[in-house]
């Protein structure tokens, strides 16, 4: 660990060396290596995860309107939410919408202003 933390970049230990000194630690120690253990057992728990998550959705679909408030901890592929057939969507233009439209003007009349001055 000093070799590799050495503060002269020249009197560091080389990734072959690294190699070396763990390959000899690990010959001292014994056991199964990290290697094989991990070759054995990872496998095996993959393919669980796999099984466990087929025919699920990662993603919801980018078409997906939500009708009711939802907690969005709780929505998952498994559990869509399909909008009902007569729906009605939030109004476009609610009472304080030329507000926003006032504020998005002036944000691009200022901008227009910073890069023609």
């Amino acid at each position: 660990l000093q070799d590799m933390l050495a503060r002269d970049p020249e009197d560091r230990a080389t990734a072959e060396q690294v190699q070396e000194v763990c390959t000899e630690l690990s010959e001292e120690v014994g056991g199964v290596s990290l290697r094989r253990f991990a070759k054995r057992s990872v496998p095996p728990l993959i393919q669980a995860r796999r099984e466990k998550m087929k025919g699920t959705v990662l993603l919801p679909s980018a078409d997906l309107v939500l009708t009711t408030p939802q907690d969005p901890s709780i929505l998952t592929g498994s559990k869509s939410l399909i909008p009902e057939a007569n729906a009605e969507l939030p109004p476009v233009f609610e009472p304080g919408w030329w507000v926003q439209a006032a504020l998005a003007a002036g944000l691009a009349l200022s901008l227009w202003w910073f890069i023609t001055a």
